[in-house]
Order: C-alpha cells, then structure tokens, then sequence
C-alpha cells in the first residue's frame, strides 16, 4: 500500500495484516518443504546398497571405496580440507559443534567463506 499505517484505517490495517499473515505462511510452508528436499538428499547414500555404519569405521583410510550418505561425504570434504591447512573449513566444523547452528556468528563465517572462494 505503500502508506503508513497510522494513515490507515483500521479496516486497511486490517487487510494489511492479513495479507502479511497469508504471504507469512506460504513463505514458512516453501521453507519447510525446502528443508524435507534438502534432509532427504543429504540421507540418501552415495551409491546403490547398503550404507556402511560410519561409526564403525576407525580411520580415514576405511572410508575409501565404502557408501556413505551425502552428509557424511560432506563432512568428510570439510574435513580433508580442514586437514590441509583451510582455517575456514576448520571454523566451519567446529561452530556447530560449539555453538549450535543458529549461532550468529555462524552466518557471518559463511559469509567470510562464500567472499574468500570468490
């Protein structure tokens, strides 16, 4: 509407609030179901059979050749990075861990991450 809303009347603020509650919840439902894609990819494995039991596994060198899931292919990649030397790959495994994923300061090294590889 482009006004202030103490221009408005109350039957415009009204429908403004409504309109917000209506744009609020698709936006929630596109999130949510944006979220299941991205939850059901990161479990499927990499290969056809069965899905070897990571926590089985001792080292590194076990890895090789076995079918792990996305995620854990992933955090492997961050890992072997982390490894040679990436101090953001590093910073990028242990925020979670530390501090949870909602933590700000994790958004903002994702950010540092995204303008170094830039």
């Amino acid at each position: 509407m482009g006004r202030n809303f103490s221009q408005m009347t109350p039957e415009q603020r009204a429908e403004c609030g409504r309109r917000g509650g209506i744009a609020s919840g698709e936006a929630k439902r596109r999130k949510k179901e944006a979220k299941n894609v991205i939850e059901t990819f990161l479990t499927m494995p990499l290969k056809k059979g069965k899905v070897a039991d990571v926590q089985a596994i001792k080292n590194f060198m076990e890895l090789k050749g076995k079918n792990i899931t996305v995620e854990e292919a992933m955090h492997l990649q961050l890992m072997q990075k982390a490894l040679k030397g990436d101090y953001y790959q590093l910073l990028l495994l242990q925020y979670p861990l530390s501090f949870g994923p909602n933590y700000q300061g994790y958004s903002h090294l994702l950010s540092r991450l995204h303008l170094q590889q830039s």
